[in-house]
C-alpha cells in the first residue's frame, strides 16, 4: 500500500511539473499576456554635469537607413545593385540606401567618396509615456539632417518645411502602409517660448512631429526638469546616415559623439527655432531656422494594441514605405528607372540626385509641395541679431556651445 502511495505521489509530482513548464512556455505563446513598455523614471543627481540617468523602455517600429556599410561588409553585390530613384536596393534580403554628396543637406561631413552606403534598420524609440492606449515615443538618435525651414524667414511649426517633410516624405518612407495605420495622429499644442514670449503659432494635427521645450523638461517623460542643466537625459547621438547627410557631431569635448537636435518650439525671434546642444541643455534662444547641420529626432504615438511594434530588434530591414511615390519614381535625368545597375557615374537614371515628388497628405496645415531628400536652398538674407536681456546663465551656455562649433 505504501508503495502504491509513493508511486501516486511521484506521478502527481511529474504531472505538476509538466503543467508548470507548459504554463511557462505559454507565457510567450498564443493567448499569453503581452509584455508592455514601462514609463520612464528620471534620476536627478542635482548636479550640472550630465551625471543624471533615466530608466528608459524602448520599442522598435518602422525602419530607416542608419548604419553605414564599410570595409569588408561593403560587397560588390551591394555596390553593384540596381538602386532605384530613391537610392534604395535590396541585396540578399537586406535593404540598402546609396547617397552621393549632392543628396546631403550639408556636405561638410560627407568626405570624398562618390557614394556612401547605409543599411536600413528598425528604428529604436524611447518610450516617453505609456498611457494604456498609446505609446508616446521619440527616436533614440538623430535619424536625419534637415533645416527647420529651408528659407530664412519668420515661421512657426505649423508652416515650417521640416513639419511638412516629417508628415510626408519621412512618414511614407519610414513606415509601411500597415505601420502608418498603427500611428495615432495627435492634436499638437504649440506653446509660446517661455523665456522670450515668441508666439508658437497655431496648434496642429500631426502624425509625426518634434518635441517641445515643455516636453523635454518634463520628468514624467524621463527628462530633467531644469532647462539650463547639462542633462544626459537630453543628450543624443546621430545615426551614421544623419551624420553623412550633414548632422554635426561633437568630437572635442566631454560630450563627444553627441549632436545638436531640433525642437519644434520657437526661439527668441520667429526666425529662430529652439534646439538641444550636445551637452543636453535647452537652448531657448535658438538657432536660425535655416541652420543646416541639426539632427531630426521624430516623435509620434503608436497604438498600444498594434502587433507591429516590438521590444526587441529582429535584425530585419523592415518593409519601410515607398516615399509616397507608390513605386513610380522619375530620376534626375527625366527618364524612368530601367532597373539596371548604374555605370558608376553620378547623375544617371539610378541615382538619387533629383527631386522626388512625394504624395500629399491630409495632415492639416501642411504646405502643398513637401520637399524630398534633395535640398532646394533659398538665397539667404544678411542678418545680425542681438539678443535682448535674458538669463545670463542661459546666454553663457549658448555661447559656449556655439564656440566649439566654430573653426579654430
Amino acid at each position: 500500500m505504501r508503495m502504491v502511495s509513493l508511486l501516486l505521489a511521484v506521478a502527481m509530482l511529474f504531472t505538476m511539473q509538466g503543467v508548470s513548464v507548459r504554463a511557462e512556455e505559454g507565457v510567450a505563446g498564443e493567448g499569453a499576456e503581452r509584455k508592455v513598455p514601462e514609463n520612464p523614471v528620471h534620476h536627478c543627481t542635482g548636479k550640472d554635469d550630465g551625471s543624471d540617468t533615466t530608466d528608459w523602455s524602448s520599442v522598435y517600429f518602422g525602419s530607416y537607413p542608419q548604419t553605414e556599410v564599410i570595409e569588408d561588409d561593403l560587397t560588390e553585390e551591394i555596390t553593384g545593385a540596381a538602386y532605384d530613384g530613391n537610392g534604395d536596393a535590396w541585396v540578399d534580403g537586406a535593404k540598402y540606401r546609396r547617397i552621393s554628396k549632392s543628396d546631403t543637406n550639408n556636405p561638410d561631413y560627407f568626405g570624398y567618396s562618390m557614394y556612401r552606403y547605409f543599411k536600413w534598420e528598425r528604428i529604436k524609440w524611447r518610450v516617453l509615456s505609456n498611457d494604456g492606449s498609446t505609446l508616446f515615443v521619440a527616436a533614440d538618435r538623430g535619424l536625419d539632417c534637415k533645416d527647420y525651414n529651408e528659407e530664412y524667414t519668420s515661421v512657426t511649426w505649423e508652416n515650417c518645411t521640416l513639419r511638412s517633410w516629417l508628415n510626408s516624405s519621412f512618414y511614407s518612407t519610414a513606415f509601411s502602409s500597415a505601420e502608418q495605420g498603427a500611428i495615432v495622429s495627435q492634436d499638437v499644442v504649440n506653446g509660446d517660448n517661455p523665456d522670450y514670449g515668441t508666439e508658437g503659432g497655431n496648434n496642429t494635427t500631426d502624425n509625426v512631429y518634434l518635441l517641445s521645450i515643455g516636453e523635454v523638461t518634463n520628468p514624467a517623460y524621463g527628462f530633467c526638469e531644469t532647462d539650463s542643466t547639462y542633462s544626459a537625459s537630453r543628450c543624443l547621438k546621430a545615426s551614421d546616415y544623419a551624420h553623412a547627410r550633414g548632422t554635426w557631431e561633437d568630437t572635442s569635448s566631454a560630450y563627444a559623439g553627441n549632436s545638436w537636435w531640433w525642437l519644434r518650439s520657437p526661439g527668441s525671434y520667429a526666425y529662430n527655432a529652439v534646439g538641444v546642444p550636445d551637452n543636453g541643455y535647452v537652448d531657448s534662444y535658438g538657432r536660425n531656422v535655416d541652420t543646416h547641420n541639426d539632427a531630426v529626432v521624430p516623435a509620434l504615438h503608436i497604438n498600444l494594441s498594434s502587433d507591429l511594434w516590438s521590444l526587441a530588434d529582429d535584425g530585419d530591414s523592415g518593409e519601410g514605405g515607398d516615399d509616397g511615390t507608390g513605386g513610380s519614381v522619375t530620376p534626375d535625368n527625366g527618364k524612368p528607372d530601367d532597373g539596371k545597375p548604374d555605370d558608376g557615374k553620378p547623375g544617371n537614371g539610378n541615382s538619387n540626385n533629383g527631386n522626388v515628388t512625394v504624395a500629399k497628405t491630409s495632415i492639416s496645415g501642411l504646405q502643398a509641395d513637401p520637399m524630398g531628400f534633395t535640398v532646394r536652398r533659398q538665397p539667404q538674407a544678411t542678418r545680425c541679431s542681438i539678443p535682448p536681456t535674458r538669463n545670463l546663465r542661459q546666454e553663457l551656455r549658448r555661447r559656449q556651445s556655439i564656440n566649439h562649433l566654430l573653426p579654430s
